[in-house]
């Protein structure tokens, strides 16, 4: 028996392992708007491709693709069709980007995530007027919010800011803070650029998991761990039988 057959099983049975609990975390989001799926990369030992006898080498990394868009009718709700991220900030004033759009107004009229974060404009805040008909917004697709507004009977539409969408080229240098929020300890590849990208108002982009793919992935993982296991058991029972022959 070969030191080589033991460590290249138990390496697959290890990568098995994170697999399977990288999609039960997926499958636990999927009715979570913005959230990302992560997706387990595996490089086998021979180089060649992934099978039980020869995985060493395995990397989680995250699936940023776009997922389907939810028409809610709720005026707050907002939508990015393509690339980029809402930015955010946190009591701290530290940046963080997330594609959850389902946003709310707090007691200083200011537009803020379900957390309290600050739904960032372009030139800032995005603050909502007590004369502002939050049941009348409409939205542009570069992210342009006006609002109805009325003052001494007279009623028009104000600009209420421009949500600040960013793109980020080096996505998988960003650090998931929790199933909504990313952020990055490193200097991120930041710009804002009209065509890639167009906002939706009242609708929110859903979690991009397929939950039954996800599950049969989790039972095709399941069986590769089982496979692996009796492998190994394969393999001390044949360590065992080497040791008798030896003593003999």
């Amino acid at each position: 028996m070969s030191i080589e057959s033991v460590y290249n099983t138990v390496s697959s049975l290890e990568v098995e392992q994170t697999k399977h609990r990288i999609l039960a975390e997926n499958i636990a989001a999927a009715d979570l708007a913005g959230f990302k799926k992560k997706f387990i990369i595996s490089e086998s030992a021979s180089g060649k491709s992934h099978d039980l006898a020869g995985l060493n080498q395995s990397e989680s990394k995250i699936d940023f693709s776009q997922g389907n868009l939810k028409f809610t009718e709720r005026p707050l709700d907002f939508a990015i069709n393509g690339e980029g991220f809402f930015e955010v900030k946190n009591s701290q004033n530290q940046s963080m980007y997330t594609r959850n759009g389902a946003f709310l107004i707090d007691q200083n009229r200011r537009l803020v995530t379900n957390e309290g974060f600050t739904v960032e404009g372009d030139s800032g805040e995005i603050i909502f007027n007590e004369n502002d008909s939050l049941q009348n917004i409409e939205i542009t697709e570069d992210g342009l919010i006006k609002v109805l507004n009325t003052t001494e009977g007279l009623s028009s539409y104000r600009i209420a800011g421009r949500l600040n969408v960013v793109q980020i080229n080096n996505k998988q240098d960003l650090q998931r803070l929790t199933g909504n929020y990313f952020n990055s300890t490193g200097k991120l590849q930041k710009f804002r650029d009209e065509q890639p990208f167009t906002v939706k108002n009242k609708a929110l982009e859903m979690s991009n998991v397929k939950p039954i793919f996800a599950m049969s992935e989790m039972v095709e993982s399941s069986r590769m761990f089982e496979t692996g296991q009796k492998l190994m058991k394969m393999l001390e029972d044949r360590y065992q039988a080497e040791r008798r022959n030896m003593v003999e």
